[in-house]
């Protein structure tokens, strides 16, 4: 069962946007939440986001 569904949140109809729709936005802050995602996303040029990382240990059941 996914995460979200254990927690009683459907997000089944939720979708994934492309990083360029974002390409104009002048961020805050550019947070990254998982080492593969720190390593491995597009770089999103902001002018003066604050960049904050911070790994979660994925534990399967």
């Amino acid at each position: 069962m996914p995460i979200m569904k254990e927690d009683g949140l459907n997000i089944d109809h939720h979708t994934s946007n492309h990083v360029d729709e974002y390409a104009d936005v002048d961020f805050d802050y550019i947070i990254t939440v998982c080492d593969h995602t720190n390593e491995n996303c597009p770089y999103i040029p902001s002018k003066s986001a604050v960049r904050l990382h911070h790994n979660f240990s994925i534990h399967q059941k």
